[in-house]
């Protein structure tokens, strides 16, 4: 019966084979969470975090995900500036003025200064 040797070929490339595997699934472990921790910086994980949220109907994680009166402090001067530009076309500038009074307590509370500010707006 042959002698088994610790340093026998078949027993050095098995040990090799072993140790070159279990480094590759390692390196493979740390790049995987390298990319993972990039991955939650996209936009498209916040995406994905929002349609998941938005499909189990959790709506404390999308006010978690969306700042809502940032959006409506963005939008509403758009709005506004478009408004009158489409129908202020033809009125006369302290027409204007009044309608941006009269809009000023409806609209949210960090677009009323832009309502100030379009009420000055000359087309």
């Amino acid at each position: 019966m042959p002698e088994f040797s610790p340093f026998s070929p078949a027993s050095l490339l098995f040990t090799t084979g072993l140790l070159s595997v279990f480094i590759a699934l390692r390196y493979l472990a740390i790049a995987g969470f390298f990319y993972w921790r990039h991955l939650k910086t996209t936009p498209q994980y916040s995406l994905a975090l929002l349609v998941d949220a938005a499909r189990r109907d959790d709506q404390s994680a999308i006010d978690e995900l969306v700042d809502t009166n940032a959006i409506v402090d963005d939008f509403v001067p758009q709005v506004t500036d478009k408004a009158v530009e489409l129908y202020g076309r033809g009125l006369a500038p302290d027409v204007i003025k009044r309608v941006a009074t009269i809009a000023a307590p409806v609209l949210p509370a960090g677009s009323r200064a832009e309502s100030r500010r379009a009420s000055g707006y000359r087309h």
